[in-house]
């Protein structure tokens, strides 16, 4: 019986523990930036295009705040090609940087770029590091926050679906 009681205190203790971790790390994370998870989203300015400047009426955008000297910005280059492959239709990606410096190392990036050396958006977020992304919904609301290194098709889908703009009824 005792052997019982306190593997049960054991598990309740470490469930404990990992919840706190997990709520912890959050807080950690958002020392670091303004949250605007289901608000609207703060200026999301691009000065200057180093592509085309896409059409983003009626679309969800995912917007990246990103850093020229930053292996995680990188790292994030592929799946965002991915997504913008995927979710062209119903998503515009733009990346924008505070430089239009590009590093030999640095991917190429199949979604749209820019630049916007004043950092309009970084300041909104207080921002402290980087890479750093915004999932805005048609009508201008912030539905995911968070590295985009942490975005997947699972939470892009969801979003999609649950936060589509309404077609009217004639």
């Amino acid at each position: 019986m005792r052997r019982i009681v306190l593997l049960l205190f054991a598990l309740i203790l470490g469930v404990s523990v990992s919840a706190q971790k997990k709520k912890d790390n959050k807080d950690q994370v958002y020392k670091y930036v303004k949250s605007y998870l289901n608000q609207p989203a703060p200026p999301l300015v691009v000065r200057e295009w180093s592509t085309e400047v896409p059409d983003t009426t009626g679309k969800f955008i995912l917007f990246e705040v990103f850093g020229t000297h930053c292996p995680p910005c990188w790292k994030a280059v592929p799946r965002l090609n991915g997504f913008h492959a995927k979710y062209k239709d119903r998503m515009v990606i733009i990346g924008v940087n505070r430089s239009n410096a590009r590093l030999p190392q640095e991917p190429h990036a199949d979604y749209y770029k820019g630049v916007d050396k004043e950092g309009t958006t970084y300041n909104a977020l207080q921002l402290k590091f980087v890479p750093w992304a915004l999932l805005v919904d048609p009508s201008g609301i912030v539905r995911w926050e968070g590295s985009p290194n942490d975005l997947t098709d699972e939470i892009i889908t969801k979003i999609l679906k649950k936060y589509k703009k309404k077609k009217s009824r004639k």
